[in-house]
């Protein structure tokens, strides 16, 4: 399970209240209570644009330097499709 919270800094605390609404919202989708005694819990800081959108392609100064970053909580959704636009630039220059 993925959720996002606010970031105030680089620090990888979480609200304990927000894991424990997000574990009860799982659980009451899923129909079973076996979330409730998840202890793996993380938290991750994710790149993410100004603009919510990913960062692609060419970095301006060095021509043979490309960026697919900066997915946000959306990583599994754009970073596929990212990665076929960094490639079509990198072989032919070009979208």
């Amino acid at each position: 399970m993925s959720t996002f919270g606010d970031i105030a800094g680089l620090s990888l605390d979480f609200d304990n209240r927000r894991v424990r609404t997000a574990k009860n919202v799982a659980c009451v989708h899923i129909d079973t209570k076996e979330g409730l005694l998840a202890r793996n819990m993380k938290a991750v800081l994710r790149a993410c644009s100004p603009d919510d959108m990913p960062i692609v392609g060419a970095l301006k100064g060095h021509p043979n330097v490309y960026l697919n970053s900066a997915h946000g909580g959306r990583n599994c959704a754009f970073s596929i499709g990212s990665s076929k636009l960094v490639t079509e630039l990198m072989v032919d220059g070009k979208v």
